[in-house]
């Protein structure tokens, strides 16, 4: 049941539900009505933060969102997001009907402790990006066993959800040089960065940077500096259609182009120029 109506200025409904597919997606963009919606329904649905950030009321609690996040509502939660603190917000929403996916759907009951909040790797988020892709894609063509590939689909997105929650039970450790030396390499990604400059800047052994370091964001110093590029580059790559990819690679800090090639690939699973046709084609 909706308690009230989504401003359809900023609303697109990409994908409509069907007595078939139960599925709804929607591409919501831009400044959130006010006051903001509540929300009621007897689906589970699952927001997926492209860009922007703010906070989501879901269950009497406030959850703070960014680029990249996840965000999980089970049946008959009330939930809406919270202008005051979401001035700009572009995201996919899921909503569906958990019955659809059948002998799996037990997948989709989620523990109590499960975290509503759930942060992505740029691997992730692109997969994400591609799993709501290959939907739009079966539902419009309707080629033979669409229906069984949205359903696989979503049960992909499913597994994604669960293999992410498990990562998030390992805390971070705070730490005041980590915190930083983090601030540090935001305001200089794009210039010649290494280890062994950064350690001696703060007045540390290289060794011991790099074990805190990797102890406390999971990735060691050159493994991060390399995500943090990436996430520069596939902003470029979506926001700057003719920019070359060349001059993406010099202007987030990697000259070397077949290395940044083989770097994004790792990272997100594509090339550079098969993730500009992908954010292209989910812009349509």
């Amino acid at each position: 049941m909706q308690l009230d109506s989504i401003n359809n200025s900023i609303c697109n409904p990409v994908f409509k539900a069907s007595v078939k597919c139960p599925v709804n997606i929607l591409y919501v963009h831009g400044v959130p009505p006010s006051p903001g919606p509540f929300a009621y329904h007897q689906e589970m649905e699952i927001q997926y933060i492209k860009r922007g950030r703010g906070a989501y009321f879901i269950q009497g609690n406030d959850y703070s969102f960014h680029k990249n996040s996840l965000l999980v509502i089970r049946p008959d939660e009330i939930h809406r997001i919270n202008i005051e603190h979401s001035p700009y917000v572009e995201k996919y929403s899921f909503c569906f009907a958990i019955a659809f996916l059948k002998e799996q759907c037990r997948l989709a009951y989620l523990p109590e402790g499960f975290p509503r909040l759930l942060e992505l790797t740029e691997r992730e988020a692109t997969a994400v990006k591609i799993i709501i892709r290959n939907m739009i894609d079966e539902k419009e063509d309707k080629q033979p066993y669409w229906l069984e590939v949205i359903r696989s689909e979503l049960l992909r997105l499913i597994l994604l959800i669960r293999r992410i929650a498990l990562r998030h039970k390992q805390q971070r450790e705070k730490n005041p040089l980590i915190n930083d030396i983090m601030n540090y390499i935001e305001t200089n990604f794009r210039q010649e960065l290494t280890l062994s400059e950064t350690a001696e800047l703060f007045s540390v052994s290289s060794s011991h940077l790099s074990r805190l370091f990797k102890k406390c964001n999971g990735l060691n110093f050159k493994q991060y500096l390399i995500q943090r590029r990436i996430v520069e580059a596939k902003r470029l790559l979506e926001d700057e259609p003719d920019l070359k990819v060349a001059a993406i690679a010099r202007d987030v800090g990697q000259p070397d182009f077949a290395l940044f090639n083989r770097s994004f690939k790792m990272v997100t699973g594509l090339t550079p120029s098969e993730y500009r046709k992908l954010s292209y084609r989910m812009s349509k």
